[in-house]
């Protein structure tokens, strides 16, 4: 019985592997104070809902230019390092 149902959830693996990947990075981690997800993109992701209802104003990036935008991403990618 239970080696059938190993075998069952192991055919569809490739379909869940993007859920269980995107809730591991989306979780802080005890060792560095952040998510996998900050540290790589210098960001959360956003999940449908936000992109459907929008950011809060207090979450909404305002950058004048590219420039601006390149040394934002610096800036917190030093202070997660």
């Amino acid at each position: 019985m239970v080696a059938k149902t190993v075998q069952e959830s192991q055919r569809d693996w490739d379909e869940k592997l993007p859920f269980v990947l995107a809730a591991y990075r989306s979780k802080v981690h005890s060792s560095t104070g952040f998510t996998p997800n900050k540290l790589f993109l210098g960001r959360e992701n956003r999940i449908p809902l936000d992109v459907a209802m929008g950011l809060p104003l207090n979450e909404s990036p305002a950058y004048k230019d590219m420039d601006d935008y390149v040394q934002s991403q610096q800036d917190v990618m030093e202070h997660s390092f």
